[in-house]
């Protein structure tokens, strides 16, 4: 925080921060600007967003699949592992303090790498009203298995993330036939979840995939990401956003 104020001039309306890997829409700064003006203002506005932990608890290649029922973005659900620093816009004014202090710990929260997500959770427990972009994938949290796709490059998902590694990686054809002809190591090839963002074709669109052929090891997967980190149903609504209430998800791990 103390870098960010100085940072900003006084007359600042909304803050994204991005660690400079991610990309966004064309269309979504115009869409922040509308959401914000619309019903009766928002002190934050959260993207549903591309990323390569669509379904983190999933099998490995198919957790980021299209799938029948269920929708082509990551939800911006506000809470840990279901959200994203770079895919939620705040409200200057509100994000420090100017209008009354909400005791927010921003970026001392833990020693791992949830601190969106706690933020987040803390600004929906404090009763901050929210707004969400769900109709469309207006955050790209690179790397994803849809740009990936787009370019035609190869997606490598044989090893799970922890709290030193991201997980899942995006790799040319020379790279990924290297990493075929390893022992254990399989391809497959899977729709990727999407809509026309980033410009992206309608339709299906597939995506080459490596993953471990030994599916005895595909529970590394789980043995990270709680159950908290489920998709939720697609009938699940942002009802605790909505009505100002906290979500209660388990904590963390540990770095």
């Amino acid at each position: 925080m103390q870098h960010i104020t100085p940072a900003c001039p006084r007359g600042t309306d909304w803050l994204v921060v991005t660690n400079g890997d991610n990309l966004y829409d064309p269309s979504f700064l115009g869409r922040l600007l509308s959401e914000a003006a619309a019903g009766g203002g928002a002190d934050a506005v959260a993207f549903d967003y591309y990323s390569r932990f669509l379904r983190p608890t999933g099998e490995p290649c198919g957790r980021f699949a299209a799938a029948q029922g269920r929708g082509s973005c990551k939800p911006n659900l506000m809470r840990w592992c279901q959200t994203d620093l770079a895919a939620t816009a705040y409200r200057w004014p509100k994000f420090v303090g100017r209008e009354g202090g909400d005791n927010m710990l921003f970026g001392v929260l833990d020693k791992g790498i949830s601190h969106d997500g706690q933020m987040a959770q803390q600004a929906v427990a404090r009763g901050w009203k929210v707004r969400r972009v769900d109709d469309a994938c207006l955050v790209d949290h690179a790397p994803s298995p849809q740009l990936c796709a787009l370019a035609g490059r190869v997606w490598d998902d044989r090893e799970a993330a922890t709290p030193h590694a991201t997980g899942g990686a995006c790799v040319g054809a020379a790279r990924a036939a290297a990493l075929l002809a390893r022992a254990g190591v399989e391809e497959v090839e899977v729709p990727v979840a999407h809509d026309t963002s980033f410009g992206l074709p309608e339709g299906r669109l597939a995506l080459r995939c490596l993953r471990m052929a030994d599916k005895g090891q595909w529970g590394q997967m789980l043995e990270f990401f709680s159950k908290g980190c489920e998709e939720p149903p697609p009938e699940v609504v942002l009802e605790e956003i909505v009505e100002g209430g906290a979500a209660r998800d388990p904590e963390p791990p540990a770095a």
